[in-house]
């Protein structure tokens, strides 16, 4: 079908402008669950990203790394077979070999998968899906390695709202260097000017727009008649590929398939929204809180050891110059004392602080609990009897019920279909 690409520009601006509220949400989750991952404004390669100034607890750091390992384990065990192909109600009353032939197809796809790098990368995605959406691209490899997945990070991916709340075009804006742009899409085309540009600054990093959007494309049907084989070409429901150079506009790569790279899952997903939410922003709250409450307490312990003191001066005293900081010296026209008072007195600090112990527990358990951590309770805790130990996996299940329904649609489905086509190809 004829390329537009002033119209698809514009459809990637129009999802740009709606991502705009999500940036802040996004980004604020990831600064205090997961600041390594938070590249939202691309960040120097090797900076620290630790948040020190604003994180002084690493509880909601450690609940998402077990939340992820939970999850992982339980949807996505690594080498080993979490989905199988079978025939439908329909197909199964028919018997013959097709399912004995679906099940040599089930043993091939998850041989390449186990073959690629899902197990190493899924963890990146899944803790992605757990703030609220996760996203990435599963390309075609090789004859040896048939499966290569990229997760893509959610600064990066901007979503267009399709029917029945289903996700529409996918667009990924990104930087890469130059000198990359062939090995990543071998069958890229470039004009007089931009074959210059890489060839005089091959390391310098090029900004990329990635569009995929449904479209008819052309595709050869096979049909069998008497006998015989014959094919003819027909327009069918697709995907169009395509990949743009933001500064001139120059589109570089443009495919029609059958099949896209992308696996977006989202959490769960509010009405008239495209993006999903996560645990994780349901436990934000609890972890700015428990974060506040530790920086006080650390405040609180640095005044109870450096104190602040009084300064006797004979001058006029600015208030300006007064700072109410440990270790501070406020000058004074006296101190209390006899006869005159002594030169330097520690000045009486703020209550004690012990009570913030109790609210700190209690705002730790809510954020492990909202993320799934220790389900069956503290490693010592009392041993539980087996039933008990059964209604509690029983209750995580219902409640990890319809976020991993929405999984099994989104992601586990896709892979696996996504992987047929490219074996398919190969």
């Amino acid at each position: 079908m004829p390329l537009n690409k002033d119209t698809l520009y514009k459809r990637f601006q129009n999802a740009e402008r709606r991502r705009t509220n999500w940036r802040n949400t996004y980004k604020e989750a990831l600064e205090y669950f997961s600041p390594q991952r938070d590249t939202f404004d691309h960040p120097t390669p090797g900076a620290k990203r630790t948040n020190t100034d604003r994180v002084f607890d690493s509880t909601g750091q450690d609940a998402l790394q077990k939340a992820v390992s939970t999850v992982h384990s339980n949807i996505f065990p690594p080498q080993k077979k979490w989905g199988k192909l079978k025939l439908g109600p329909l197909l199964e009353k028919e018997g013959g070999d097709r399912k004995q032939k679906l099940e040599e197809i089930t043993d091939l796809f998850f041989t390449a998968l186990h073959n690629s790098n899902f197990d190493i990368v899924v963890s990146e995605f899944l803790e992605d899906w757990l703030i609220g959406t996760g996203s990435m691209q599963m390309h075609k490899g090789t004859r040896t390695k048939p499966f290569i997945f990229e997760p893509v990070p959610l600064n990066e991916v901007y979503l267009e709202r399709g029917v029945g709340g289903t996700v529409g075009g996918r667009f990924r804006k990104w930087k890469l260097p130059a000198h990359l742009i062939k090995d990543t899409w071998p069958d890229a085309k470039f004009s007089e000017s931009m074959a210059a540009r890489i060839e005089a600054a091959p390391y310098d990093d090029v900004c990329i727009i990635e569009y995929t959007v449904k479209d008819k494309v052309k595709s050869k049907v096979i049909t069998q008649k008497g006998g015989k084989s014959n094919s003819k070409e027909e327009v069918i429901d697709g995907f169009r590929y395509v990949v743009q150079e933001e500064k001139s506009k120059e589109i570089m790569v443009n495919r029609e398939t059958k099949s896209h790279p992308w696996i977006t899952v989202r959490y769960a997903v509010s009405a008239g929204e495209v993006h999903g939410r996560g645990p994780v922003l349901s436990a934000h709250a609890d972890n700015k809180t428990l974060n506040k409450t530790k920086e006080l307490i650390l405040k609180n312990g640095a005044l109870a050891i450096s104190g602040m003191w009084t300064v006797v001066d004979d001058g006029i005293i600015n208030l300006e110059n007064i700072v109410m900081e440990p270790g501070a010296k406020i000058p004074v026209a006296s101190n209390p004392g006899n006869p005159n008072g002594p030169s330097i007195s520690r000045l009486p600090s703020a209550a004690d602080f012990n009570v913030a112990q109790i609210i700190l527990e209690d705002l730790k358990k809510a954020i492990k609990s909202i993320l799934f951590v220790d389900p069956l309770g503290e490693i010592d805790a009392p041993v539980k009897s087996a039933t008990e130990i059964a209604m509690r996996a029983q209750g995580i299940a219902k409640m990890l019920g319809s976020a991993y329904g929405r999984m099994q649609g989104e992601g586990a489905e896709q892979i696996m279909l996504r992987g047929l086509y490219i074996l398919e190809e190969l």
